[in-house]
């Protein structure tokens, strides 16, 4: 007659099946979040040169549904030839018609 005999893992075990559990599902948090982050710093870098070079208002970029700002987040965060203020070639020209499109 079989009798199953139930083994136990030692407590070191536990831990490294704990520590493995945390070093797989750790980057599937945290790349979102960073992620997140890095999009809203485009779009923070394209505010700031707007409003420093008087191109639109800090007040109509920070308004969420204004043209001004879709057209930042935009030019940000989708613009498929990723122009960012610092780039200069056609950042104004882009943000410009982005802005008339979203009105």
């Amino acid at each position: 007659e079989f009798t199953a005999s139930r083994k136990r893992l030692p407590k070191c075990s536990k831990k490294c099946a704990l520590f493995v559990c945390v070093l797989v599902l750790l980057p599937s948090v945290l790349a979102p979040l960073l992620l997140l982050r890095n999009r809203f710093a485009q779009v923070e870098e394209v505010i700031v040169f707007l409003v420093q070079n008087d191109i639109s208002t800090e007040i109509n970029l920070r308004t969420s549904k204004s043209p001004q700002n879709k057209a930042a987040k935009w030019i940000a965060n989708t613009d498929s030839p990723r122009v960012t203020p610092s780039m200069h070639n056609g950042f104004l020209e882009r943000y410009v018609l982005a802005v008339l499109y979203f009105a």
